[in-house]
């Protein structure tokens, strides 16, 4: 896996302000932020907006904001993945 991000791709950003990276945090990583994810929507915090709720069309978009202490799963991967 690598973790070696381009001169093409800190260009794109710098261009578009995002740019997709893949394969940069092992999977097991992506667990745990599905978990947050997942403990954010049972229990979402009082800063809470949500722009999209459409079960129908199984869309949900949603912000939350200064979440670290609240949920574990969060506090895990900013706290405990490694850099590379």
């Amino acid at each position: 896996m690598s973790t070696l991000i381009t001169d093409d791709q800190i260009s794109s950003y710098q261009n578009d302000g995002v740019v997709l990276l893949k394969n940069v945090i092992e999977p097991e990583w992506l667990d745990v932020v599905a978990e947050g994810i997942e403990d954010n929507l049972r229990s979402p915090s009082k800063r809470t907006i949500e722009f999209v709720n459409d079960p129908a069309n199984d869309a949900h978009f949603f912000f939350d904001a200064r979440i670290l202490g609240e949920v574990n799963a969060y506090d895990r991967f900013m706290l405990e993945v490694p850099d590379g």
